[in-house]
C-alpha cells in the first residue's frame, strides 16, 4: 500500500460488492457443468438439447456484454448492474422450478445477464476507488472471472452430490438478491450522461450477430464442421457482424467505437485475452473427464468429489496471484504481462501433453495454468483503462468481454469436437486428450505471440499499483 494514501471504508465496501457481483457472473457460467451428463436422465431430454443449458448462458452473456457496457456509460452503472441482477434472479427462479429442458434453457439464458455485470462493474471502479489503488482494484475484479469459472464446477458437484442439483439455482437466486442489496447499499449512485445517445441498430446487430455465431459454434460438436446447422448460422452471424461494423464505423454515436477498438493496443489485447479464455475453457472441458475416466481407457479413475477438489486448485491459484498483475504493472507494461502470462499457460498445457495421464502433472498444470490465467485476465483492464476515455471505458470492457466469450464458446465446441472424434466405447482416448491439449496450447501460443506485439505504453503513463 502506498504511504500516505488514506484507506476509506466505503471504498473497500463498494469494491467488495463489485468484486462479489463479478464473481457471481463468472460462477454461473460453469456451475451446471458437473451435472450436464445427468441432465438427459433428469429432464428426459436428448444430450443435444441439454447442451444448451450451458450454451444459452454463454450466448446471452456474449450478446449482453457490450450493450450493458454502453447502457452503463449512458444511464448510470449502478442502475444497469441492479437491473441485470434482477434478470439473473428471475432466471435462477425459472431454473429452480424447471420441469422441462426448455424451461431450464430459458432460465439459463436469463441467468446469462449476470455476465453483462462484469464489464459494467469493472468500469465503475473508477467512480469508487482512488487513483493509486485503482490498478489493484481492476486486477482483483478481473481475476474473479477466472476464479468464479474455476470454482463453479466443484461447487455444483458438491451441491448435486450432497443435496440436490436444483439447489444450485436457488443458491444463485439468494446470492443474486444479496448482491442487489449490497450494490444498492454500498455502491454510490452515478448519474447518467446527458449528451449521449443509445445506438439501437448497433446493439441489435452486435447482439444478433454474436448469437448466430455462437449457435453455429454450438452445432459444431453435434453435427460437425461442415453441417448446415453449423455453417449457416455462423456465416449469417459473421455477415451481420460485418454489416454492423460498417454501421458502427460511420455512426456518430456508435454502440462500440470501432475506430478505437481497431487500434493495435486494444485489438491485440482483445484477441490475446480471447486466446487465454480459450485455454481456460479447454482446461475446464478435458481435465474433469481425464480425472474421472477409468484407467483402462487412459483416465485417472478418481471419484467426483476428489476430481472436484483437484479442479479447485486452478481457482485457488488464480485467487492467490491476481493482485500480482497490479504489482508487476509498476515496472512492466500490462500488455507484456498479458503476453508472458499467456506464454506460461502455453508451457503448462504443453507440459500436460508431454506428461500424459499423471496425477502430479494434472495438479501442476492446473496450478501453473490457473496462475497464468489469473495474471493474464487481471492485466487486461489495466491495458483498457489507459487506452480509452472515461466515457467509453464500460463499452470497451463490454467489447472485450464479448470477444473473450467467443474464445470460451470456441473452446467448448472445438475441444469437445476433438475429444468426440477420438473415442472408444463412448469415452475419449489418450490420443484425444493429447490432441485437445495441443489444440489449446496452439491457441494460447498464438495469444502469447500477439500479446508481445501489443504496442508499449509511454512510460510516463504506466499505471502504478498500490
Amino acid at each position: 500500500m502506498a504511504v500516505g494514501v488514506p484507506v476509506r471504508a466505503h471504498e473497500w465496501n463498494a469494491t467488495a460488492a463489485l468484486v462479489f457481483t463479478c464473481l457471481l457472473g463468472a460462477l454461473v457460467q460453469t456451475i451446471i457443468v458437473s451435472v450436464q451428463a445427468d441432465l438427459p436422465r433428469l429432464l428426459d431430454a436428448s444430450r443435444e438439447e441439454t447442451a444448451w443449458a450451458i450454451t444459452a448462458t454463454i450466448t446471452t452473456g456474449c450478446a449482453v456484454a457490450p450493450v450493458a457496457g454502453r447502457l452503463g456509460d449512458l444511464y448510470g452503472h449502478r442502475r444497469v448492474i441492479v437491473s441485470l441482477l434482477g434478470v439473473f434472479v428471475v432466471g435462477s427462479v425459472v431454473c429452480g422450478v424447471a420441469e422441462s429442458v426448455w424451461s431450464l434453457i430459458v432460465g439459463r439464458a436469463l441467468q446469462g445477464a449476470a455476465v453483462g455485470v462484469i464489464p459494467v462493474a469493472t468500469s465503475m471502479l473508477r467512480n469508487v476507488v482512488s487513483g493509486p489503488r485503482l490498478p489493484l482494484a481492476f486486477a482483483v475484479v478481473a481475476g474473479t472471472m477466472g476464479v468464479g469459472s474455476a470454482f463453479g464446477i466443484p461447487l455444483g458437484a458438491v451441491l448435486a452430490t450432497h443435496v440436490d442439483w436444483r439447489v444450485m439455482f436457488w443458491l444463485c437466486c439468494v446470492l443474486g438478491l444479496g448482491c442487489v442489496v449490497w450494490i444498492r447499499w454500498g455502491v454510490p449512485v452515478d448519474g447518467p450522461r446527458p449528451d449521449g445517445r443509445f445506438d439501437v441498430v448497433g446493439a441489435a446487430g452486435s447482439s444478433l450477430g454474436a448469437v448466430a455465431v455462437l449457435v453455429g459454434l454450438s452445432g459444431l460438436l453435434v453435427q460437425g464442421w461442415d453441417a448446415p446447422s453449423t455453417v449457416v448460422p455462423a456465416a449469417v452471424g459473421l455477415a451481420v457482424l460485418g454489416l454492423t461494423g460498417v454501421h458502427l464505423w460511420y455512426h456518430r454515436a456508435p454502440l462500440i467505437n470501432v475506430r478505437l477498438a481497431l487500434r493495435p493496443r486494444l485489438l491485440l489485447t482483445n484477441v490475446a485475452s480471447a486466446a487465454v479464455n480459450f485455454g481456460m475453457m479447454s482446461m475446464l472441458v478435458f481435465f474433469p473427464q481425464l480425472l474421472v475416466l477409468p484407467p483402462v481407457v487412459g483416465g485417472l479413475g478418481l471419484g467426483a468429489g476428489a476430481a472436484s477438489a483437484i479442479m479447485a486448485a486452478s481457482g485457488l491459484a488464480q485467487l492467490c496471484v491476481t493482485p500480482l498483475s497490479a504489482r508487476l504493472s509498476r515496472s512492466l507494461d500490462p500488455g507484456r504481462i498479458l503476453a508472458l502470462a499467456a506464454l506460461l499457460l502455453t508451457l503448462a498445457l504443453v507440459l500436460g501433453v508431454a506428461a500424459g495421464a499423471q496425477l502430479w502433472a494434472v495438479v501442476l498444470v492446473l496450478i501453473a495454468g490457473g496462475a497464468a490465467i489469473g495474471i493474464a485476465l487481471a492485466a487486461v483492464p489495466l491495458v483498457i483503462h489507459d487506452a480509452v476515455s472515461p466515457s467509453d471505458i464500460a463499452t470497451a470492457h463490454g467489447l472485450n468481454a464479448q470477444i473473450r466469450m467467443f474464445g470460451t464458446a470456441a473452446a467448448a465446441a472445438a475441444i469437445g469436437a476433438v475429444l468426440a472424434s477420438q473415442t472408444i466405447a463412448g469415452a475419449p482416448t489418450p490420443a484425444g486428450f493429447i490432441w485437445a491439449g495441443l489444440t489449446a496450447a496452439a491457441a494460447t501460443g498464438v495469444g502469447a505471440g500477439l500479446g508481445f506485439l501489443i504496442p508499449r505504453q509511454a512510460p510516463e503513463k504506466l499505471p502504478h499499483a498500490s
